[in-house]
This record gives structure tokens, sequence and C-alpha cells, in this order.
């Protein structure tokens, strides 16, 4: 298994070169195909009747800007992009989240940044939540700060759906891994836990994963906190993990360990759902 096909997701006002250089080294690691991909929203214009035609031309003057700005990230990606065997770019003027959401279809992995704190226009930002949990695709959330992903691997397991299909998403990753850790949060009686972990440890292994190793973490604290204290302690890359959270009037509301490790931008993780 491994990924033939990664769209990178590049806000149309702030397109990170960072970001596209650390897809273009996934994909060169993977042989894959990289698909940039940019998307923004016209904002809606509020006016009196009387200042329709004003209106009007400030859509299509914020329109035309957009297009501009997409056009300028294609251009930014496909030079940064350039060592990469196949290219695609794919631009939308449309709402971010549900356009990244539509093309999900052309992609095995789906990167993105890590969520900035204060980026709310979700005209201009896509929504990291709805994404994991509506593109029926793993997505990659970049760090902060670029650094090599997936030597040193650590897998927040919870026999759930979603971590189970988060494991098989994520093995292009273990598999060459220098190092997997398997690690679960327990509060109470650890031998049945202690089983889970060695069942996906070994299943890991039968991959190919050259050192996959299981821990149970005894703590009652299950907001995500311990899984983050042993991924810096082993200094782990990247984190897999499920996305847990539910959809409620049209926002979607998240566990605690998905919302702390979301939150967190020092370490990249990899989430389905």
């Amino acid at each position: 298994m491994s990924y033939k096909s990664i769209l990178v997701q590049l806000n149309a006002f702030a397109p990170s070169e960072e970001l596209t250089a650390a897809a273009v080294e996934l994909a060169n690691r993977f042989g894959a195909s990289l698909i940039g991909f940019s998307a923004c929203n016209v904002r809606p214009i509020l006016t009196a009747p009387e200042g329709l035609t004003i209106a009007a031309e400030l859509f299509e003057q914020e329109r035309e800007e957009i297009r501009q700005r997409i056009q300028s990230a294609e251009t930014l990606f496909r030079k940064t992009a350039s060592g990469v065997s196949h290219l695609e770019w794919r631009g939308y003027i449309g709402v971010p989240t549900s356009a990244l959401v539509e093309q999900a279809r052309v992609a095995d992995l789906i990167v993105t940044r890590s969520p900035d704190p204060a980026a709310s226009d979700h005209d201009r930002n896509i929504d990291i939540g709805q994404s994991v949990l509506e593109a029926g695709r793993p997505v990659l959330v970049a760090a902060a700060a670029r650094k090599a992903v997936g030597e040193c691997v650590l897998v927040a397991w919870k026999n759930v759906r979603e971590a189970r299909r988060a494991v098989v998403d994520a093995l292009p990753f273990l598999v060459a891994a220098k190092e997997v850790r398997v690690a679960t949060v327990a509060s109470g009686e650890i031998l049945p836990v202690q089983a889970e972990v060695d069942d996906v440890v070994a299943m890991i292994a039968r991959h190919g994963a050259k050192s996959v190793k299981g821990e149970v973490i005894s703590a009652d604290d299950g907001d995500g906190g311990p899984i983050l204290d042993k991924a810096r302690g082993m200094g782990a890359d990247l984190i897999v993990s499920g996305g847990y959270g539910h959809s409620r009037f049209r926002e979607w509301i998240f566990c605690g360990v998905t919302r702390t490790l979301l939150e967190d931008r020092s370490i990249a993780k990899l989430m389905s759902y």
C-alpha cells in the first residue's frame, strides 16, 4: 500500500511555499502525483436597495481579486513543486471547506497546515475539523514549523472505528518509519487494554514495519494531554489518530482528544474518520 495521489491545500491569500515543499517531499517519497488545491469565497456584501449597483461592482472586484490570488497561488505551487513528475492544479471560487471535501475524491492523502487559532474566516480558510470528518480521506495536518514527517510515529490507539481506520490509512508512514509506538490511555484495568495494543502492534508489524512497540499509559486525563506528552517524550514527528466528533446544528463538536491534538501545532497529525 502506498499513496499515489496527494492533494495539498493552500490558502489563496497566504499560500505557503513551506507547506508545498513538505508535500513535494511526500510526493517524491511515495512516487505520488501532487495536486495543488486552493479555494476562496466572495464575502457577502450587505447593502440597501439603492446601493445594489455599487454592491455588484464590489462583488465583481473581490471576485476578480480572488481569481488573481488563486492564480498566484498556482504559480507559486508549480514553481515550488517543479521537481515532481506529475502535477495538477485545482482552484475554485467557493467555500474552501466544501470545495476541499468535494475534491477529496482525487486524493489518497490530503495535506494541509496546522490551524492558526486566529484564522476563523471560513470564506478564506478551511475548517480542519470538518475536513477530517467529511473528506473520507486521511488528512495530514502539518506542524507549524516544517520538519521531517514519519521517521518516529506515535499511534494514539482507541479500539473504535476511527482509530482502526487511521491505522490502515497511515500504513505507508508506519511501514517506512524508523520507530512506531502504539499507545493508549487507560484509567482502569491494564491487561485487557494491553491485549488490544499488542494486537495492533502485531498487525502493523505484519505489514513490514521495522520497530513497533506498544504501551498503555495509565492516566485519568482523557483530553489528549498524555498522548502529546508521550509524543514529545519519544521525539515523535507524527501522531496518528482517529478524528472523534459529531455534527450539531452544522457545527463540528469534538471530543477532548481530537480538540487537544488539533490545537497543538508542534507535531504533525494524520487523522481519519
